[in-house]
């Protein structure tokens, strides 16, 4: 049987709680670990102003251990963005109307970074490395505009070849999925 915690952030929906297969159990009225704690997955949720693009990141880390980048290229720096990720978590980047997303691109063209053509809101960026989705998501439209995330660690990426962007991407990037209801 499957256990779920709940907590108080839970229930308010800032933070789900999600069984790990293989890690926890119950036996009888006792829960048993295998590696004797358990496993909490954080539910970071972001959204654009208007609600059309939203963000879910999930993650085992605590806030402040988040890869958490403020890129100086010119794009990222006009929208203040502060690029939030976890190489070990997932996210899933969902949009309600096609029509109103622009898959904006620039420089290298290798990435498609997400903006809402009806709010204006970068919500992050997603890009495809041998055959797999990687994606970042703007900590400043979670939550208390990310706070909880700490200041940014300003970085320059201009001098990358696309090759080391998209092995940087893969090994820093969160693997995602892209949904267009």
């Amino acid at each position: 049987m499957a256990l779920y915690w709940y907590t108080k952030a839970a229930k308010q929906g800032l933070v789900t709680a999600q069984h790990n297969p293989g890690h926890m159990y119950k036996q009888g009225s006792r829960t048993v670990t295998t590696k004797d704690k358990l496993f909490m997955a954080n539910t970071i949720k972001g959204s654009c102003h208007c609600g059309n693009l939203k963000a879910t990141l999930t993650t085992s880390k605590k806030p402040q251990d988040m890869w958490l980048r403020a890129c100086q290229c010119d794009f990222c720096r006009s929208h203040n963005m502060r690029s939030l990720s976890d190489s070990e978590g997932r996210i899933e980047m969902r949009v309600q109307d096609e029509t109103q997303l622009n898959r904006y691109h620039f420089g290298l063209n290798m990435v498609d970074f997400l903006i809402c053509k009806n709010c204006g809101n970068y919500i992050g960026a997603v890009q495809q490395v041998d055959g797999q989705l990687f994606g970042i998501m703007n900590a400043n439209l979670t939550e208390n505009r990310g706070t909880q995330f700490g200041e940014a660690n300003h970085a320059f990426y201009e001098q990358e070849t696309g090759e080391e962007r998209s092995a940087r991407r893969k090994d820093v990037w969160t693997p995602a999925t892209l949904k267009i209801a």
